[in-house]
């Protein structure tokens, strides 16, 4: 039985879970490659490194409160965990904020995701609250969490998607 399914929402193809999922379950690992050019469906691993999924990851949407978490160690290819407890049927969401920097192309569209936190645009790490960062804890990218960055995160001017 596979662990997810591909199907439509508001936002076009993404994923389903297939069954229920525990807090910090994996769900799936990415595949794909690693480059140094961002595209439309690329995650940055690093702040010069980006993963191209070829596989499932391709259709992850954003959520700003996701189902599933990121671990990414700088410049690998990313596992996707259960953030929190997953029911069978619930949309497979990821937080782009906790692997982008900034999401430039995405920042000028409106955040379609209705949860009661939502930031009402799609941001990169650049736009999310520090106090947030709390819950992401463990799902954020590696290279996002050097102390500089976070210090500084609104000054730094990185070219990401």
């Amino acid at each position: 039985m596979r662990n997810y399914r591909i199907g439509k929402s508001v936002f076009g193809k993404t994923l389903f879970a297939c069954r229920d999922f525990s807090p910090g379950e994996l769900i799936f690992k990415g595949r794909g490659r690693l480059t140094r050019r961002a595209t439309k469906y690329s995650y940055q691993v690093g702040w010069e490194t980006h993963f191209e999924p070829s596989g499932a990851a391709k259709w992850v949407n954003h959520s700003c409160e996701p189902t599933m978490g990121l671990k990414i160690k700088a410049g690998q290819i990313p596992g996707f965990f259960a953030l929190r407890a997953v029911k069978k049927g619930e949309e497979l969401a990821a937080d782009y904020g906790t692997f982008e920097y900034r999401t430039s192309v995405l920042n000028k569209k409106r955040c379609l995701c209705g949860s009661p936190r939502c930031r009402e645009k799609i941001t990169g790490f650049v736009g999310l609250d520090p106090a947030e960062l709390g819950r992401f804890k463990g799902y954020i990218a590696d290279y996002l969490l050097d102390k500089r960055n976070i210090a500084t995160k609104s000054t730094k001017k990185h070219k990401t998607v």
